[in-house]
């Protein structure tokens, strides 16, 4: 019924979740675990061999630390109905590309989502942003580029979210 938090943190073998399709509370979709109605993606295995994800287009919610450490999955396209990335989801991973989908309602980004992101470089935070969590995008060395789209919400951008960044051009905040 419930499943806790970082639920295979460390498990870097991992390559596959399944769940048994009369499971009440949760599903599986190549080997990826999701609440049972698609709407939280709750953990992607460390030692999965994919370099791409398109994110189902229900997914609300990222879980915290559902990427962590993978070190293969390199481009991640983000949903129109992405609501929430949790804390960490992303930190210490290859994500070299952010792609969020035209319309993308993605309003928090979380306390070190990207954090330790060494390949990613360029990054366009989309206007329905309303926050940005500490040191959500601290330590992305290769980070030379950021944008903030034109006519946001922004209302807070936290401690520290992109300290350790090697950002070169102008950072436009609307």
């Amino acid at each position: 019924v419930s499943l806790g938090r970082s639920l295979f943190l460390g498990c870097k073998k991992l390559s596959t979740i399944s769940v048994d399709s009369e499971n009440p509370s949760y599903t599986s979709i190549e080997g990826i675990l999701y609440d049972k109605t698609i709407s939280t993606l709750i953990c992607y295995p460390e030692g999965k061999n994919d370099t791409e994800l398109i994110i189902p287009s229900t997914v609300e919610v990222i879980c915290d630390s559902t990427f962590q450490n993978c070190t293969k999955l390199s481009n991640i396209v983000f949903p129109e109905s992405l609501k929430t990335i949790g804390d960490y989801a992303f930190y210490n991973s290859s994500i070299s590309s952010l792609t969020f989908e035209e319309g993308c309602s993605v309003e928090t980004i979380g306390v070190c989502s990207f954090s330790e992101c060494d390949s990613l470089a360029s990054v366009i935070i989309p206007s329905s942003v309303v926050s940005i969590g500490n040191s959500a995008f601290s330590g992305c060395s290769s980070l030379t580029s950021l944008v903030f789209e034109e006519g946001g919400s922004l209302e807070l951008i936290s401690d520290s979210a992109f300290s350790y960044c090697n950002i070169s051009n102008e950072v436009h905040i609307p």
